[in-house]
């Protein structure tokens, strides 16, 4: 899922700085203290370098950062966790420790040296951009997408501002740090974003860009049956732009077309053909296919319905099938052109598409055993006597046409040669039948 890693690592840290501070107030000895809360470090540092890369991961953004900047967003943390464990030789992070004693429990009494304030405005730097990040994203989102990335501002706040009380001095007790416990808050806000407001759902997943790259409809639902997603393909077709569809149930956004509608109910994984009489494009055939998003477990997080436009195979298959079988002998022949030393098609005519059912770009730089026209052994057959020959004249040849339907043709074959390459042009027509006296 997008951003769960620097996210799992993000609840890690704090999960780290939470107990050890624990540890820290629950110690009575100085030492004890003191050694909890240099393993706090291990903790506290990470965190918003954590959140930046989550947020970055989250929205899609990775790509527009040099990788190298990345990596150096952990010299500050790692830097201020050596010198934590390595304070009393220098005083970095702490000037002065002590303990001060408020009756029912003792906490350390800190003044902070140079670094730790480094360290202090640099996480605040790492906050501040990865919620602007995030902010960008709430800016772009629609409809109840919105509440996913707000829902992490909210929580990550929560834990910082918690923070902020204690550097600022404002706490009841300065000495002690409200950072830990702002945690619990913030973790009931990412178990309300989890499940209420599906953050990390399959939005993220999805890859908007690799979608909208797409020559078919696209539309993505969540396991709510929610409309996530919809390419810009969508609007070229209805005119709709597929933005006003984010967020709708996918009975509500699809009902002017009933038979999406109907698709959006299918729960497995199926392969069908649907038509839609759209207004600026007429009748309009499409072959679809519903797959299931699934993780590593069995669990359903949604579907993708894509709807590929096959108009133009549908009606040459339609000529095909109505076509007078009587005017055969007239029809103009079949003409295809090939490599035959690489097995490629280099030009066909439209009798050529509308017998065998195919589309121009099926065909194209294909071979005619790829496409399934002849066998290998018909194949073999036809090289061996074209090159004894080089020219054939009412060969007999049965092709198989887009459906398995197979036919005999009688065929005339030239060999040719140019600039070094071979080529092979074959004009086909049907067998005629004689008619009974």
């Amino acid at each position: 899922m997008a951003g769960a890693i620097p996210l799992l690592g993000m609840l890690i840290t704090v999960t780290v700085w939470t107990v050890t501070y624990a540890l820290e107030l629950s110690s009575a000895t100085f030492e004890w203290q003191y050694f909890w809360l240099r393993m706090e470090y291990f903790g506290i540092p990470y965190v918003s370098p954590f959140f930046l890369i989550f947020a970055l991961e989250y929205t899609q953004q990775t790509k527009a950062v040099d990788r190298k900047w990345l990596h150096a967003v952990w010299i500050v943390p790692i830097a201020s966790t050596v010198l934590a464990w390595t304070n009393q030789a220098h005083g970095l992070i702490w000037s002065q420790i002590g303990q001060t004693n408020y009756g029912t429990f003792i906490v350390l009494h800190l003044q902070h040296g140079f670094f730790f304030w480094v360290m202090a405005a640099y996480s605040y730097l790492m906050l501040l951009s990865g919620s602007l990040v995030l902010l960008r994203r709430v800016i772009k989102s629609w409809s109840t997408f919105k509440f996913q990335p707000l829902v992490m501002i909210g929580g990550v706040l929560v834990t910082w501002a918690g923070n902020l009380l204690y550097l600022s001095g404002s706490s009841p007790i300065p000495e002690l740090d409200w950072t830990p416990m702002s945690v619990i808050l913030s973790g009931i806000i990412y178990t309300i974003g989890l499940l209420r407001f599906g953050v990390l759902d399959i939005l993220p997943i999805a890859g908007e860009s690799v979608l909208e790259s797409m020559d078919d409809v696209v539309f993505v639902l969540n396991d709510q049956n929610y409309v996530v997603f919809v390419n810009r393909v969508f609007e070229y077709y209805t005119g709709v732009d597929p933005k006003t569809l984010f967020g709708q149930h996918a009975e509500q956004a699809l009902a002017p077309w009933p038979e999406l509608q109907s698709l959006a109910g299918l729960d497995s994984t199926v392969r069908s053909e649907i038509s839609l009489n759209l207004k600026n494009h007429g009748a309009v055939y499409f072959d679809v296919k519903i797959s299931s998003i699934r993780w590593k477990t069995d669990r359903s997080f949604g579907r993708v319905i894509r709807l590929d436009d096959i108009t133009e195979r549908h009606n040459a298959e339609h000529r095909w099938r109505t076509q007078d079988e009587a005017e055969a002998g007239t029809e103009i022949p079949m003409i295809v052109v090939f490599d035959i030393d690489q097995e490629q098609i280099i030009e066909v005519n439209r009798s050529f598409l509308l017998h065998l059912g195919m589309e121009r770009n099926q065909v194209m730089r294909r071979s005619l055993l790829d496409l399934g026209i002849w066998d290998p052994y018909q194949r073999a057959e036809f090289r061996k006597r074209l090159f004894q020959e080089n020219r054939l004249e009412r060969y007999g040849l049965q092709l198989t046409n887009s459906r398995g339907l197979a036919k005999d043709y009688s065929a005339t074959a030239h060999l040719m040669e140019s600039g070094g390459r071979r080529y092979v042009v074959i004009l086909a027509q049907k067998e005629t039948v004689p008619q009974p006296a």
